[in-house]
């Protein structure tokens, strides 16, 4: 039982570290919160949770081979830089539009394509090759940590581990959107146009760096210590 707990208060202070962690998701993240609303900032969280999960379950599968084929590595850092580079142009060029709220009802007026938010946090995360790299060694590293002497993974505590450190950073994630958007009141449009170029910026620096460092030789402690972004 103490095995349980220790597991589960690990996964715990993993998930916490990893969620104040400042990258591409979570600048888009309290972009979208301020533009938005917490509702679509919410969803841009799930998409993000979702290709968390989706990288760890891949990562159970041994797909972290391909990083070890350079042409590979190199195709993946490359699609991703060019989204991000993408991402970030439409995102520092768009029109600022504040979300308005409904004085007689008191509900959020409904945005077209509430989805679209949901795939852009999951794709704007999956184009991270930092984020690919992260999880795949998190999944080695915590596999072998919870490894009996007999040289069996013990699954159990794996599976737990990443199940309170995925829960912890989706909860941060959206208490992040909930309290943008709450101080919403407080910023005007002019703000919100700063925050999109900053964002815009941000995303379009990190795209050109992840292509630049596709065709330079990093080390994998380097790229998961300068790289790592949630």
């Amino acid at each position: 039982m103490y095995a349980v707990w220790h597991t589960i208060i690990e996964g715990f202070v993993a998930g916490l570290t990893l969620s104040l962690m400042f990258g591409p998701a979570f600048f888009t993240l309290i972009q979208t919160s301020l533009e938005r609303g917490f509702r679509p900032a919410f969803r841009l969280a799930f998409g993000i949770f979702l290709s968390d999960s989706l990288l760890v379950a891949i990562s159970f599968l041994g797909a972290s081979r391909l990083f070890s084929d350079p042409a590979a590595s190199k195709i993946i850092g490359v699609v991703g830089g060019i989204i991000l580079v993408l991402i970030g142009i439409y995102t520092f060029r768009k029109k600022v539009q504040l979300q308005k709220v409904m004085e007689n009802h008191g509900e959020e007026i409904r945005m077209p394509s509430h989805w679209k938010y949901f795939f852009k946090g999951f794709f704007t995360n999956m184009a991270n090759p930092a984020t690919w790299i992260f999880w795949f060694v998190s999944v080695g590293t915590i596999s072998a940590k919870y490894t009996t002497e007999a040289g069996e993974v013990v699954h159990f505590r794996v599976i737990l581990f990443f199940l309170m450190t995925l829960g912890t950073v989706f909860a941060m994630d959206t208490l992040k959107s909930f309290v943008a958007h709450r101080i919403k009141k407080f910023i005007n449009a002019r703000t919100v146009g700063i925050v999109n170029k900053v964002v815009g910026v941000l995303l379009v620096l990190f795209g050109i760096y992840l292509l630049v460092s596709s065709f330079v030789p990093l080390s994998l402690d380097e790229v998961t210590g300068k790289l790592m972004f949630q």
